[in-house]
């Protein structure tokens, strides 16, 4: 348990105690005398909690067995609050002109009297409980700690319900450490992230937000979350992290186990829901963790038997129906049923008057919110999903009236505005329900559906979002009826009467229809990130680089945007221009000319190049232009470190990477483009070469994609400067052509060229020394490669689609020696080269009429792991593969190589094994292929029969998969040696008859799980010897 617990519910009922509503209640009931004593005793209590914890780490009992009687009391305790929260709620909803009956009748003077006095008995037992328990303390010679004392050493648990808010402007910052944490080299030493700030720039927010990442949960096994704050207590920290970890107080039943006790309070479940638990009574907290099929009898057993939740999760269930059973769980304050099916939630939700986060995400078939939905006073966090996170409720209609009541909303995920005349519409709230909701923090979604003309202005005013100063992210989405959408007027006003708040750090909007943007829009000062998606009439956006801070501009489906900024305002100086965006982004605006109309024109004849340089973006570092054909102007953008082109003109880029004057002092003293470290273009038609002097700016650069550009005829890349290529991508540029005369020599990681028409590829290619991966696919008229067997780096290499190329390696050379061909090749795949005849045109017609078995081992490749060879039926000769130990997959193809390989006699080298590192002996003898785990041949036309001899070898063999051999008569599988296979498969090899030298029998394979036999002889039957199965689930005969 921890104590740390109890010290905090302690300090939250004298809190509860002390205010002004309970005293009212008390007051009531006659129970002011007997509150205050529970408060005095409670207080008493709290001064010694600390002391005590410290005593019982002495392994003393007695303390041990005080604190478990004072644990089980707070719970009731607790318990006891809950129930006169709800009474004092209940008082707060009597002023009301409407309300319900049952209130009513509850707050009766009768009634008032009668559970006044069953208050009166729970209060005095419970204070009686207390107070021996205090007395008991006595003899302890607790210490009592000043309160402040207590507070700076006490780790503080928060006990109120909440969300996890969006960042804003920090995502940069939490992908950064996201990839720290995940691509740590160091895999024994603790790595240390110190995020160090004033108090409130979002120091923890920013850890919470890494910490809760799915992909650092699914990176990490186990997570721990420990504060520290106040003074430094190693033994309470560590502690602390024991407690997170393992604690009986929060148990999680993983399918099927049990092992809850009476103190137990917090049950979740891995896979299925069991309500068969004991002492259901006391727990607090009941979840189920992924999701399942709900039975509908299962409300009555939770409501029932599980009286005391106060977090219920409920989610991905498939639940159609919320019962109404559900408004017994009055101590409630977490509910989670997102991710269901229901239409509409029951109204006696509303009678939860504790609760405090209501969790509706993804319950897409979700029409309405409960009618009396402003009960619940206390709701902190009501979440029915968003568009941008794609788990919106989308059929959600209309927010119900009187949801401005929860003033105490501090997250609200959306609000849907649709006010319309139809018989609904007295129950429906408007956008002036967001009137009085000034704490609503994060990030609010408005989606705007329909709206009387009439009532629209006037309701949009009242929605006073200029009030809402912790409001961060805004987003309005219109998804109006056909009728509205020819009204530009009403669009313009609309937009022009939801001004927010000058704190707002980003704005989005979407199927805005408006000609115009309102003129407080550019008065956001503190404003991050910016979005504008589908807003079809807008030809000009207002000016937005005099906001300082944006970060982020995304300007998205914009089919009118002819111009960035109508004003022309091309002569603006470079710090003054956009001083912090980091991110640009626009996609899909195919009218788009130009950033400015008036420089635009004037830049066309202006040769002035300081003048150009003047036009450019001092910080940003990415920059993506998609499907904008006609944006051929723009400010420069000098420093980024991506760039992304699809579908874009290349003006922008010849402009940049042209540029001789040198970059301003204040973004930086270096040549354009020296940071960029990602360049992909995509589709672009106007470019037909790139300055080879641009290029050799580009000495950051790691990844060059250039896809799809049909015009594009030579790609300069330069001797220098290029150092920190990883990744060199061409691929359907049927013009290109490599210059023979370059003498590259970098380019450290891979080589990918597909759709290349020349008939031979450079020389520079065999003097890439660091390569790791290359891949050629669709190199027609290709007919011989340059030799890369010389890359002592490569350990992938992929052939694909190669219709003219007859050999490899047209030298010939076949006889170098193990160590010096490639000597790190660890995967080779080919595939569809219909004309390949063998690796080496020399050693295919000397290995014929060689019978040296010591020069064919010597043709191998010494630590390749895997190979594919695919639809490639004139492969009959190529380099042994004996090292083999992930997987031999051949398709249609002669079976000459896996002969050769199988038949080996020599001795394969220690070294050129996959387990060199614990031979002991360079010479020490490893059968051919003993490492491979699985062989697959397929549609092996001249294949009769496989050697036993090599068979024996494959030791390592898990599964075997033959399919489609017609001339495949035997396969003799040894009685001894294939101990590991697990999984036999022969299907449609209609001449096989045997699998042993035993006609019909098959010989004993004692791993042996799954065997399939199909479309084979009918001389082939019988199991094989030492088959124990008796359901024999994968047990195929011959059909």
């Amino acid at each position: 348990m921890d104590e740390g617990v109890l010290f905090n519910i302690a300090e939250e009922i004298i809190k509860t105690l002390g205010s002004l509503p309970a005293q009212e209640v008390a007051l009531w009931w006659g129970l002011k005398d007997q509150l205050r004593k529970l408060n005095d005793t409670v207080t008493r209590i709290k001064a010694v909690i600390q002391d005590a914890e410290e005593q019982a780490q002495k392994q003393n009992h007695q303390i041990e067995d005080w604190l478990m009687k004072l644990w089980e009391a707070v719970y009731d305790a607790e318990d006891l609050l809950d129930d006169f929260s709800t009474q004092v709620v209940r008082k707060q909803l009597m002023p009301g002109k409407r309300v319900s009956r049952e209130v009513r009748l509850f707050l009766s003077r009768s009634n008032q009297f009668v559970y006044g006095l069953r208050m009166g008995h729970r209060v005095k037992a419970l204070r009686e409980r207390l107070d021996a328990i205090e007395t008991d303390s006595k003899k302890f010679n607790f210490v009592a700690r000043q309160e402040e004392g207590a507070s700076s050493t006490t780790a503080r648990e928060q006990t109120t319900s909440s969300e996890p808010e969006k960042i804003v402007g920090r995502e940069s910052d939490k992908e950064a450490v996201k990839i720290f944490l995940m691509n740590s080299i160091y895999e024994h030493n603790v790595s240390v992230i110190s995020v160090v700030g004033m108090g409130g720039l979002g120091k923890t927010t920013l850890a919470q937000h890494v910490y809760n990442n799915e992909q650092v949960q699914a990176h990490f096994g186990v997570r721990l979350w420990v504060s520290v704050s106040g003074s430094l207590d190693v033994r309470k920290i560590i502690k602390g992290a024991v407690g997170t970890g393992d604690s009986d107080d929060h148990i999680k039943v993983e399918r099927g186990g049990n092992r809850i006790s009476e103190l137990t309070r917090h049950v979740s479940f891995d896979t299925e829901l069991d309500l068969s638990l004991p002492s259901a009574q006391h727990l607090r907290t009941l979840a189920l963790l992924q999701g399942g099929k709900w039975d509908e009898g299962a409300w009555e057993s939770i409501c029932q038997d599980f009286r005391r939740l106060c977090v219920l999760v409920l989610s991905h269930f498939g639940m159609k129906k919320v019962s109404p059973l559900i408004q017994k769980l009055k101590h409630l304050k977490y509910l989670d049923l997102s991710n269901n099916e229901m239409e509409a939630l029951s109204n006696s939700v509303t009678n939860l008057v504790n609760l405090q986060v209501l969790k509706l995400n993804g319950c897409r078939k979700l029409k309405e919110l409960p009618r009396d939905i402003g009960k619940l006073i206390n709701l902190r966090h009501l979440d029915v999903g968003c568009y941008l996170d794609d788990d919106l409720c989308e059929n959600l209609v209309y927010m119900p009236r009187g949801i401005g009541k929860l003033t105490s909303l501090q997250t609200l995920s959306c609000f849907v505005a649709a006010k319309n005349r139809s018989p609904t519409s007295k129950k429906v709230g408007g956008l002036n329900e967001l009137s009085a909701l000034n704490e609503l923090r994060g990030r609010l979604e408005i989606r705007v559906k329909e709206y009387e003309r009439s009532s629209c202005i006037f309701e949009f005013d009242g929605a006073k979002l200029k009030d809402k100063k912790y409001l961060q992210s805004l987003t309005i989405w219109w998804d109006l009826e056909e009728d509205l959408i020819s009204d530009i007027i009403l669009y313009d006003k609309m937009l022009q009467n939801l001004q927010p708040n000058l704190s707002l750090q980003e704005l989005k909007l979407r199927g805005y229809k408006g000609i115009r943007f309102p003129h407080w829009l550019s008065e956001l000062s503190n404003l991050v990130s910016i979005h504008l998606i589908f807003c079809p009439r807008l030809k000009h956006i207002p000016p937005l680089d005099k906001i300082p801070s944006v970060r982020e501009l995304l300007i998205m489906h914009l089919n009118n945007l002819e111009y960035m900024d109508s004003e022309g305002g091309g002569g603006r100086g470079v710090s003054g221009f956009f001083p912090s965006l980091k991110k640009l982004s626009i996609y899909n605006c195919p009218n788009l000319k130009g950033w400015w109309k008036k420089s635009r024109d004037e830049m066309s004849d202006d040769n002035d190049e300081s003048l150009k340089e003047m036009l450019c973006f001092p910080c940003l570092s990415s920059l993506s232009i998609v499907d904008c054909p006609n944006l051929t102007s723009m400010p420069l953008f000098p420093t980024l470190s991506i760039l992304i082109l699809l579908r874009a003109s290349s003006m922008p880029l010849q402009q940049t990477i042209e540029m001789t004057s040198p970059i301003s002092s204040s973004s930086s003293s270096s040549r354009p483009l020296s940071k960029l470290k990602k360049l992909y273009i995509y589709f672009i038609d106007d470019m037909e070469s790139l300055p080879e002097v641009g290029l050799q700016n580009l000495s950051s650069l790691q990844q060059l994609s250039i896809r799809g550009c049909s015009r594009l005829k030579s790609l300069p890349l330069p001797d220098q400067g290029m150092h920190s290529l990883q990744k060199l991508d061409i691929s359907n540029c049927r013009e290109i052509e490599f210059s023979s005369q370059s003498k590259i020599s970098y380019c450290h990681g891979e080589l990918r060229v597909i759709e290349y028409r020349v008939g031979r590829f450079p020389s520079w290619l065999s003097n890439l020394s660091n390569l790791v991966r290359i891949h050629l696919q669709n190199c027609r008229g290709l007919e011989q490669i340059p030799p890369l067997h010389g890359i002592p780096s490569l350990e992938d290499l992929y052939f694909g689609s190669m219709d003219d190329l007859e050999y490899i390696d047209s030298e010939g050379v076949g006889g170098r020696g193990v160590s010096k061909f490639f000597p790190s090749l660890k995967k080779l795949h080919i595939f569809d080269c219909a004309k390949l005849k063998g690796w080496w045109k020399k050693s295919r017609d000397e290995m014929k009429d060689d019978s040296d078995e010591s020069t064919k081992e010597m043709l191998c490749f010494p630590h390749l792991s895997s190979l594919r060879i695919e639809y490639c039926p004139n492969l009959n000769s190529m380099p042994l593969f004996p090292t083999l130990d992930e997987g031999l997959y051949l398709i249609k193809i002669s079976s000459e190589p896996l002969q050769q390989t199988m038949k080996m006699t020599s001795p394969v080298s220690s070294s050129s094994s996959s387990s060199s590192s614990s031979s002991s002996s360079s010479s020490s003898f490893i059968h051919p292929l003993s490492k491979l785990k699985n062989l697959r041949i397929w549609a092996i036309d001249d294949m009769e029969s496989l050697p036993e001899v090599g068979l024996q070898n494959l030791s390592s063999l898990q599964q075997l998969s033959i399919w489609g051999c017609e001339r495949l008569k035997s396969l003799p599988l040894p009685d001894q040696g294939m101990h590991s296979l697990q999984k036999l498969e022969v299907v449609f090899c209609s001449e096989m008859k045997s699998l042993s030298e035993s006609q019909g029998r098959i010989p004993y394979l004692p791993s042996l799980q799954e065997l399939i036999l199909k479309g084979c002889s009918e001389e082939l039957s019988g199991r094989p010897r030492g088959w124990e199965k008796e359901a024999e689930k994968e047990w195929h005969t011959n059909e």
